[in-house]
């Protein structure tokens, strides 16, 4: 598979620009459909959301949690397994903070151990 996606991104980055976004919407118009240009453009940007190609990451906001557990919920779910980077601060210094469980799809679970300010930002995992 990492041979594959190394042909990918070889593949579309050979050309001058208007090349590489051609190459990029007939790859995504395959992708969605057997039929190039059966869909409306409505179509083709939920199309596009569902295949998350550009949903690969999200960050959130900043959020202020008590002392204890908290489930952070993502408003649209992520497609493929992801990793969490997330940091809490208080106004003087910074707090621990810990990914309890990420397994979940539409939400992460974190332990903080001070009332803080939560910020996060979460990748899916790929191998490009």
């Amino acid at each position: 598979m990492a041979d594959f996606n190394v042909y990918l991104k070889n593949f579309f980055g050979v050309g001058s620009k208007k090349t590489v976004r051609d190459n990029r919407r007939a790859f995504l118009e395959t992708s969605i459909s057997y039929v190039p240009h059966a869909l409306t453009t409505p179509q083709k940007v939920q199309a596009r959301k569902n295949i998350g190609i550009d949903l690969m990451y999200k960050v959130g906001n900043k959020v202020t949690l008590t002392k204890g557990i908290h489930t952070i919920t993502f408003t649209t779910p992520f497609l493929d397994p992801y990793v969490v980077f997330a940091t809490g601060s208080t106004n003087l210094a910074a707090t621990a903070v810990i990914i309890v469980d990420d397994s979940h799809l539409d939400y992460f679970i974190v332990k903080v151990a001070a009332d803080c300010t939560l910020r996060w930002i979460a990748y899916v995992i790929t191998e490009l």
